[in-house]
């Protein structure tokens, strides 16, 4: 009898337990309820915006204040405007051999020797150039259309044009393109010997194929070499941003004329880290003549190998030399014009046709921009006297191979 007195007390506790969770939960919505019922009807109450938003136009600095920056921005706006017209778009294909992967198995080796074909693809690479004459000549970087099967450029207003290469010269990383046509726009050729470090630079281009675009910076260095990109190494050093698709493209001055070529940039990664490099225009316009008419491009040689010579260097105080500036020659090339004209190691090299040598940098481009043949004047220093030789320059090895046209 005890146990379903025990059941019956079971039930009722269970049975207790659920009413009371159960008047709990409802209490609990009603509260809720309730209180979302006071929040809508809060929000209701609320009165409604009678104001638009405005913004504000009150300038945070006195305009006077930023009139130059105001000028500048004008300025640099109607530089670019100026500009971009002459700079173009270089697209280029080339086919792409390769080997065969399966020629190096030996298994295909046995079964296959001699039936397996190298692989051949479109190869498509982009740049940039600029026109240099109304008629149609356009001044490009020689590695943006190097083995280049098809050549097409694309102006600023839409216009495409097949072109070829009327002139190359390598060694210099220079290419004059010609497309068929009368009236393009151009740039006016600017001194880049007359660039100074700090100048105002543009650089326009067409970066990674997103077409026309331009970049401002300052001339970072003048004369840079030692780059081991090209033997007539002078370059514009600027931090105008230049990446893939730019080589080719126009470096402009304040006055919107064209002193240099962008040529390259130094990258550990590929990308733009601040130092691009351009070839100076007056490189390029000494050999426009000959590559518009495709020619070969005359430069002069020496031969000679220099460092530059110091009153309290060691070298110096051996052989007894006391100027102020100097050129030590160093090496000699056998057979070179350097060797023919009399020169020798130990000679002190001061002047080329009156001008003087300070850095090994004036020796070679007083060179490069001469013909081969041209006699030119030597002032040195030789076992404690100065004297003067005539010597007649080579002409530099040229790479100018022919490029399909």
């Amino acid at each position: 009898m005890e146990t379903p007195k025990i059941l019956k007390t079971a039930a009722s506790v269970v049975v207790g337990f659920i009413i009371g969770a159960l008047v709990i939960h409802l209490w609990f919505q009603s509260a809720t309820r309730t209180n979302q019922d006071n929040m809508a009807h809060a929000v209701k109450k609320s009165p409604p915006s009678t104001k638009d938003f405005k913004p504000s136009k009150t300038p945070i600095l006195n305009p006077n204040d930023t009139e130059i920056l105001q000028k500048t921005d004008e300025a640099i706006s109607k530089l670019a405007k100026a500009v971009t017209p002459a700079v173009v778009n270089v697209f280029t294909s080339r086919t792409i051999t390769v080997p065969n992967p399966l020629s190096n198995d030996p298994f295909f080796q046995h079964f296959f020797r001699g039936r397996m074909r190298p692989q051949s693809h479109k190869s498509q690479s982009l740049g940039s150039g600029v026109f240099v004459t109304q008629d149609g000549y356009i001044a490009s970087a020689y590695h943006v259309v190097e083995g280049a099967e098809q050549i097409q450029i694309l102006m600023n207003d839409g216009r495409m044009f097949e072109a070829m290469v009327a002139g190359s010269e390598p060694r210099s990383d220079v290419v004059v393109l010609k497309v068929e046509g009368r009236d393009f726009a151009t740039l006016p050729f600017g001194d880049s010997d007359a660039l100074r470090v700090g100048d105002f630079v543009m650089a326009v281009g067409n970066p990674f194929g997103f077409g026309h675009t331009v970049t401002r910076g300052i001339v970072s260095a003048i004369n840079r070499s030692g780059v081991g990109l090209n033997p007539y190494e002078d370059f514009i050093q600027t931090d105008a941003a230049i990446n893939m698709g730019n080589s080719g493209g126009a470096l402009v001055n304040s006055r919107g004329e064209l002193v240099g070529i962008n040529s390259a940039i130094i990258s550990k990664t590929g990308g733009f880290h601040g130092i691009g490099l351009a070839i100076p225009s007056n490189l390029i316009k000494d050999a426009l003549p000959s590559l518009m008419k495709g020619e070969r491009v005359s430069r002069g040689w020496l031969g000679v190998s220099v460092m530059l010579m110091t009153p309290d260097s060691n070298l110096a105080r051996q052989v007894g030399y006391h100027g102020e500036h100097g050129l030590v020659v160093t090496g000699i090339e056998t057979g070179s014009p350097a060797e023919a004209g009399g020169l020798e190691p130990a000679d002190v090299l001061l002047k080329i046709a009156g001008k003087e040598l300070k850095i090994p940098r004036d020796l070679r481009i007083a060179v490069i921009s001469r013909k081969g043949g041209e006699i030119v004047e030597f002032e040195l220093w030789r076992k404690g006297k100065t004297m003067k030789l005539d010597i007649a320059l080579g002409e530099m090895p040229s790479l100018n191979e022919g490029l399909p046209r």
